[in-house]
């Protein structure tokens, strides 16, 4: 974390410092252009970083009581940044869902999925919408399941039902 944070805290300062200099100057819109879309991704790395670090603080230990919704969230979210712009992942729950599981290692789990799903769309056109719907077991001893379906044809259906 600390690796990440501390040039992250770099990068918050140079951008406030750059913000008052921006400010100062009003004829330089495309530095703003450029100067919002930076602050952007810095907030979405300041995002992923906490994210990270609470999954990594939840990856050993004994399994514990867990929201699918919330990791299946942070997944997409994570897999998103990372998926070279090929998806777009929008997760929908229905009724809230909770498994067994380390947190952690679900979490590694749904997003080593989200990217071989990214990458089963195509290339070019993207990015794609992907719809995640969390669907609950219907009885107690059935596996909670994610359907998938993409908003393009793609090359893996296999990957069209992932149980949990």
């Amino acid at each position: 974390g600390h690796e990440i944070n501390n040039p992250l805290t770099y990068l918050f300062t140079n951008l406030d410092l750059l913000r008052v200099e921006l400010d100062l100057r009003p004829e330089m819109t495309r530095a703003r252009e450029l100067y919002d879309e930076t602050r952007v991704g810095a907030e979405r790395m300041r995002a992923m970083v906490r994210t990270l670090k609470s999954l990594s603080e939840g990856a050993t230990g004994k399994p514990d009581l867990i929201s699918l919704g919330r990791v299946l969230e942070w997944a997409a979210q994570l897999t998103t940044a990372g998926a070279k712009c090929r998806a777009i992942f929008v997760v929908e729950t229905p009724r809230p869902v909770f498994v067994r599981l380390r947190e952690g290692l679900l979490m590694e789990l749904l997003m080593l999925l989200l990217f071989d799903v990214a990458e089963a769309l195509p290339a070019s056109g993207g990015p794609h919408s992907v719809r995640l719907i969390l669907e609950p077991e219907e009885h107690e001893v059935a596996a909670p399941l994610i359907r998938v379906i993409p908003s393009v044809p793609w090359r893996a259906p296999s990957l069209s039902l992932i149980h949990i």
